[in-house]
């Protein structure tokens, strides 16, 4: 429901709004134990819907997403303790992360600085966050070294997740570039769920600090850091 007001203007809102309240409820059913596997099979449902409804525009996200959570239906009422589903977490995020990568490696705009440089002219305020790096609306080295650096992160992550390495070092990095990303983006709704999925792809589970962090990262979501952040310089300038 972050883009409710775009919804309910369109001529089609009734099918989001069915498919939200599908997801909505599956996730209230979910919590009662006796009816956990059709809470999974109403959920998966509503997604369905919002994805045939809207395919051409989905964003690759929300395609991720659907990747990453229809195969729970095929598991027990314990599917976040299967070893298997665990396994298939890491394989799917590791491969996206990789070809995500080698996608910007093809592109060659990371590399150059070019599309570093765009953002931080063009792009939201919190991609603006990097303009300082470089004067004018010039590229710099420096654009090009956070060009490099993303790129190699996201590889490295790509790589230590189908390595399956559960070493604190590794997650650690790989929950960065999440948070990271999220940050630089102003999408933090997409990485609350990755972060999730990853605490049961490492099966260390979701501690109740990190389940704190998670509903604020939604909170600031739906409020977005770009506006905190005008809000802030519209009052101290």
């Amino acid at each position: 429901f972050q883009h409710y007001g775009e919804l309910i203007n369109t001529s089609h809102h009734l099918v989001e709004h069915a498919a939200g309240l599908a997801m909505f409820l599956g996730v209230l059913i979910f919590v009662l134990a006796r009816f956990r596997s059709f809470g999974l099979w109403v959920f998966v449902a509503g997604l369905f819907l919002l994805i045939w409804h809207s395919w051409p525009v989905a964003a690759n996200h929300t395609w991720l997403a659907a990747w990453l959570l229809v195969p729970i239906v095929l598991f027990t009422h314990t599917w976040w303790r299967s070893e298997l589903y665990a396994r298939y977490l890491q394989l799917t995020f590791g491969l996206v992360m990789v070809v995500a990568a080698l996608q910007k490696v093809i592109a060659g705009t990371y590399f150059d600085g070019s599309y570093i440089a765009w953002m931080s002219y063009n792009g939201s305020a919190t991609e603006q966050a990097l303009a300082f790096l470089c004067s004018g609306s010039d590229i710099c080295g420096w654009f090009v070294v956070v060009g490099y650096v993303a790129v190699l992160w996201q590889l490295a992550v790509g790589i230590f997740l189908l390595w399956g390495l559960k070493h604190w070092l590794i997650i650690a990095i790989e929950v960065g570039f999440l948070l990271g990303v999220g940050l630089y983006a102003d999408e933090m709704n997409f990485q609350v769920l990755n972060l999730a999925l990853l605490c049961i792809a490492f099966g260390f589970g979701m501690t109740r600090w990190l389940a704190s962090l998670c509903i604020f990262f939604l909170v600031l979501d739906v409020l977005t850091l770009s506006f905190i952040l005008e809000m802030f310089y519209a009052i101290f300038n």
